[in-house]
């Protein structure tokens, strides 16, 4: 799934320069079968498709003129690249005002990629040509003057094709979940931590016990007792330290244990506040059909908010994997 926001703001996966563009305007949505949806987040001027103005979600067909503000935005471009999420970009330029920019900016675009390969092609021949020319002179001087091929490959290293923009949000919900998939992910490197911990702490003990083995030894005879006295002073010395190292690593493990009742404390009460949302905004019908899924009991004479309240409580009872579960399993009821 694809998701590119826009708007006048920095943060945006496109940046539009238009006064009449709000910061966070709008966002694209492509889902993984290849629908393409366009939402208005609430902008202050409004969003058209084909001339209408559109409150929350909408499909895009192809052809469909979408514009925010006096912006008219060749949006099917932004949703044909091949890049995965963590390597989408912002922009270089700002979209600009054109009711029949569509056609020009892709026009410019297919002229510019092939000036910049002429230019690679020219740059790679001046390449191969400077290499040559060098090898021929190389006995007859040690300094080799400077080929033209670096003014060139300067010139030709700033001229690449501006990315075409991604992101990351499909909506609300999806903004959620991205925000628990990187809580979870700090949960789960605080508890690697932990066992790291954990691991060299047993190491020291095992360190100990040989310790202890070789105190035993000392008993065999006065001089083994003497020379091994040392050792053993060196070793208590060692163990000290290594008391005080596993006294540190107790302190960071409590500190990470700290961390990981946090983040549990933090996810719970994520997932609570994204399935009331969720909840909250379903009619009867839905209401109704999540009921029937999760097999909860109900009664023909419910109303809505009795239903919901059915839902949020069987919720509330559940562990932490199984609440994942059950809002995954609603959301795609309620999406359906």
């Amino acid at each position: 799934m694809k998701v590119i926001t826009i708007g006048r703001g920095g943060e945006c996966s496109v940046v539009v320069n238009d006064a009449k563009v709000s910061r966070m305007h709008a966002q694209l949505v492509q889902d993984d079968e290849g629908q393409i949806s366009l939402v208005d987040l609430g902008s202050t001027n409004g969003t058209t498709v084909n001339g209408k103005r559109i409150t929350g979600e909408i499909r895009l067909n192809p052809g469909d003129e979408v514009r925010i503000g006096d912006t008219v935005l060749p949006w099917q471009t932004y949703v044909t690249s091949g890049r995965t999420p963590s390597q989408s970009v912002k922009p270089h330029a700002s979209v600009k005002s054109n009711t029949k920019g569509n056609m020009a900016r892709q026009t410019n675009g297919d002229k510019q990629r092939k000036m910049i390969w002429i230019i690679v092609a020219a740059a790679l021949a001046l390449i191969v040509g400077g290499g040559v020319f060098w090898l021929l002179n190389k006995g007859e001087s040690e300094d080799v003057p400077i080929s033209p091929v670096t003014a060139s490959m300067d010139s030709t290293a700033t001229m690449k094709e501006i990315p075409e923009p991604e992101a990351t949000i499909t909506s609300d919900n999806s903004e959620s979940d991205v925000q628990l998939a990187v809580a979870q992910d700090l949960l789960e490197k605080a508890r690697k931590e932990k066992a790291e911990a954990e691991r060299l702490k047993k190491e020291l003990n095992q360190k100990d016990s040989v310790l202890e083995k070789k105190k035993a030894a000392l008993n065999k005879s006065e001089e083994e007792v003497k020379a091994q006295s040392e050792e053993l002073k060196r070793n208590a010395e060692e163990m000290e330290k290594d008391k005080q190292i596993i006294q540190n690593k107790d302190k960071e493990i409590e500190k990470k244990d700290n961390v990981i009742k946090k983040k549990d404390e933090e996810i719970t009460k994520k997932y609570d506040d994204i399935f009331n949302d969720l909840v909250k905004d379903m009619d009867f019908a839905t209401a109704s059909k999540v009921c029937k899924e999760l097999k909860i009991k109900t009664k023909p004479n419910y109303s809505g908010d009795t239903l919901k309240k059915l839902i949020k409580d069987n919720f509330a009872k559940k562990t932490e994997e199984a609440k994942k579960a059950m809002y995954e399993k609603v959301k795609k009821i309620v999406e359906s």
